[in-house]
Order: structure tokens, then C-alpha cells, then sequence
């Protein structure tokens, strides 16, 4: 058999084109792809991956490097060398790899017995202070950051704890496990941190099995149970999502949070399933009618983590289109949630993602979709690029004869998103 040398062997600066061909190409064998439908797969053109393969070319844009790994199932760091990702996770300069282990290193030592130390504690009022302007860097999408700073906020509020203060103690944990939920998977989730955001979700379960509130071990399991779908790992994810609705649904729903929740773990589930078809399809429509129930209850709804609003349904919804490869429902609900955009209630980014790559499967509708991809591009051009629905829908309207107008606009697209276009 071939022999791959191992990442962590490798000297980034003696790497040529035709050793990360000869790797690309050992992979993809491996998963028994032909070129082509690997090419399609990544949203790249057949001719591009060939000429990496044949190491004419080096593969060295993320985009590329992100989208060729996914397929062939292996991580970047195999295809062309740890170096390489750090050096491009960067944000101001800064190296988000080295705040991420930063932040690793903290968890793991938060979970050891800890001497206290009266000279680096904080009053519980600054670390509440502290959180609300790391949410508020969040929301600015300030993601570098809000990961630098989150060490320092954990490991206070761990020395705190450590205090012993029992007036203080159940304020605390709360602090911190809102600091878990709403913070941490949040940026690690935006950021890519997969395997971080596990041990986050093991520290933030810990502390609400701990806790008497039903809603924050729901939000928990519906973290859980998100981070299960994201990692392949979706009949585990179903389970655990219906699993602490039906704890809440045994309390009579009595609280908006509670209603909440439950809306929420439904939607959870409803797009677990979805990913399991065609055995369960049928049954993802169910869960998602189950939590349109909520709704009602719900209008007006107080701020609140996680939100649930008929915008934040229809959204989940028109994923879900997205998903099942529904794309003729897609206008109706595009139609819905523009009605309602004028109140500035609707998550700007991810409608028109979803819109964008709904609506480009319809022929009738292509203008309509480039015109919400260029808008998600605009919000947030890094996630718009390496969003795997969104290259998807590029290639598709790459592929098909569209409208001359249309046509050049993809193809600026195309071009920035790193996938090969096909001359005129």
C-alpha cells in the first residue's frame, strides 16, 4: 500500500504540490471516489482537483483545503500539514489556535480541586459585568476576542467558587454555566472548535446535572444533541433531544423558558431526523409541528437564550427544506419570512443563506437566490464561504444555464469562494 507520511512528520516548508497531490489522491481512493464526484462533493470542478492530484498545483487556500478534507472524511492537518491551519486561524493578528488551548488548558485544570487565592478573585457583580461584554463582542462578531478573554472569565469564576462563599455558590454556578452555554459553544461553534466545544458540553452537563432547573439541563441536552448532529451522530442526537423534552413535557410546561426549550429540542430533532432519511423523514415534519405549537404560547417573547420566534421557525423550517432537498417548498416560506423582516426579528445571515441555496434549485427563482447570497456574503463573507449548502448552491448555478445577468454575478461568487469557474 501507498505510503502517506504522518502530519505531525511532515516540515511544512519542504512540502511540494506533488506531495499533497499524492496524499489527496490516496484518500480519495481510500473512500472509493472518482475524481469527479469528489470534485462535485467539495463544490470544485473536476479539472482543478485533477491538476492538485497530478501536483500541478498546490492546494493552499482554506476554502479548498476545508471542502477537499469534509469529503474525503480526514482532517485538514492530513491533507497539508498542522502549520498551515494555524497560521491561517487568525484573527487581528492573533492566533486563535494558541487561545483556544489557552481555554483547554483552563477547563482541564477547573475540574481539579483549587487553592484560592483572595488577591485574583472577583465580586460576583464584575464577573456578571464581564460576561455581559464578552456577549456583547459576541453579538459584533468579535469572535477572536471573546475567545482570548475566556480563560481569564472561567478561571476567575473558579476561584471564586473555590472561596467557599455559600451565599454566593448557586450565583456562581449559574455564571458559569451561563458562561458554558451562551458563550463558549457559541464562539467555539462559529470558530470550528468541534472537539473543544465536546469538553465544553461535558463541563456545562456536569453543572446542570447539578442543578435543579429543569431548563438549564435542557439547554444542555439541546447543545448536546446539536453537537451530536454537527458530528455525524444522528439517531444519538434525536434521542437526547427527545429525551429532555419529554422530561419537560412531564412538568406540564408550566414556564415561557420551559415552552422554549421545548420548541426547541422538537426543532433538534426534527432536523436530526432529517438527516436520517428517508427512514424517519416523515417524522421530522412532526417534531417540527409539535414545536410550531409552542408558538403559540410564546408571542410576545421576552430576550431570552435560546430564542424561539416564528422568524427563528421559519428559519429551521426552510432548513429543513435545505436538508430533505424539498427546494419547491422554499418560496412560500422565503415569502413568510420577508413579510415579517421589516421588524428586524429575523437573523439576517442565516435567512439569507438559506434562502440562497433554496431558491437557486429553482429556475424561476435564480436571480432572487444570487440575490441572497451576495447579502450573506456582505454579513459575514468568511462563513458564507466555507458554508457546504453554499458551495453547493454555487456549483449548481454554476452548472446549469441561468440568466446572462445572473451568470456573471456567480461567477464573482464563485471566484471569491475559492471554486474553480468553468470558462465562458
Amino acid at each position: 500500500m501507498e505510503i502517506v507520511p504522518s502530519p505531525s512528520r511532515r516540515n511544512l516548508a519542504s512540502e511540494t504540490c506533488s506531495d499533497t497531490g499524492q496524499r489527496v489522491r490516496f484518500y480519495r481512493k481510500i473512500r472509493g471516489l472518482s475524481v469527479r464526484t469528489a470534485a462535485r462533493l467539495a463544490g470544485l470542478s473536476p479539472a482543478f482537483l485533477s491538476t492538485i492530484e497530478n501536483g500541478h498545483r498546490n492546494l493552499d487556500r482554506i476554502s479548498h483545503v476545508v471542502a477537499v478534507a469534509d469529503v474525503l472524511d480526514v482532517s485538514p492537518a492530513d491533507l497539508v500539514g498542522v502549520d498551515f491551519l494555524a497560521q491561517k486561524r487568525k484573527q487581528g493578528g492573533t492566533s486563535l489556535d494558541a487561545a483556544a488551548t489557552r481555554l483547554r488548558l483552563t477547563l482541564a485544570v477547573a475540574s481539579l480541586p483549587t487553592q484560592s487565592d483572595s488577591a485574583s478573585t472577583m465580586e460576583v457583580g464584575a464577573l456578571a459585568d464581564c460576561v455581559g461584554r464578552l456577549q456583547s463582542l459576541f453579538l459584533e462578531c468579535r469572535y477572536g476576542e471573546v475567545l482570548h478573554q475566556l480563560p481569564d472569565l472561567i478561571d476567575s469564576i473558579h476561584r471564586m467558587l473555590a472561596t467557599g462563599k455559600r451565599p454566593q455558590e448557586n450565583t456562581l454556578r449559574r455564571l458559569l454555566i451561563a458562561t458554558y452555554q451562551n458563550l463558549c459553544m457559541q464562539v467555539l461553534r462559529e470558530l470550528g472548535y468541534i472537539d473543544l466545544m465536546q469538553l465544553v458540553v461535558e463541563r456545562a452537563n456536569a453543572l446542570a446535572c447539578e442543578s435543579d432547573d429543569l431548563v438549564i439541563q435542557a439547554v444542555s441536552s439541546w447543545q448536546q444533541a446539536q453537537l451530536c448532529t454537527r458530528l455525524g451522530l444522528c439517531e444519538q442526537a434525536a434521542d437526547v433531544a427527545l429525551g429532555a423534552a419529554d422530561q419537560l413535557s412531564s412538568t406540564t410546561l408550566g414556564t415561557r423558558r420551559m415552552k422554549v426549550m421545548y420548541g426547541r429540542l422538537h426543532i433538534t430533532a426534527a432536523l436530526a431526523h432529517a438527516r436520517l432519511r428517508p427512514q424517519v423523514e416523515a417524522s421530522a415534519f412532526d417534531h417540527l409541528a409539535e414545536a410550531r405549537n409552542m408558538l403559540d404560547w410564546l408571542q410576545p417573547q421576552p430576550e431570552a437564550y435560546p430564542r424561539l420566534t416564528y422568524a427563528s421557525f421559519l428559519l429551521n423550517k426552510l432548513e429543513l427544506v435545505n436538508v430533505l432537498g424539498h427546494f419547491d417548498d422554499a418560496p412560500a416560506i422565503v415569502d413568510k419570512v420577508c413579510a415579517i423582516q421589516k421588524r428586524g426579528i429575523v437573523d439576517e445571515y442565516s435567512f439569507h443563506l438559506l434562502a440562497g441555496t433554496a431558491l437557486a434549485r429553482i429556475h424561476a427563482r435564480q436571480r432572487q437566490a444570487v440575490s441572497h447570497l451576495k447579502d450573506a456574503e456582505i454579513i459575514s463573507p468568511h462563513m458564507l464561504r466555507a458554508d457546504p449548502y453554499a458551495r453547493r448552491a454555487i456549483s449548481h448555478l454554476l452548472a446549469e444555464p441561468s440568466y446572462e445577468s445572473v451568470n456573471a454575478t456567480v461567477r464573482g461568487l464563485a471566484y471569491r469562494m475559492g471554486t474553480v469557474v468553468p470558462l465562458a
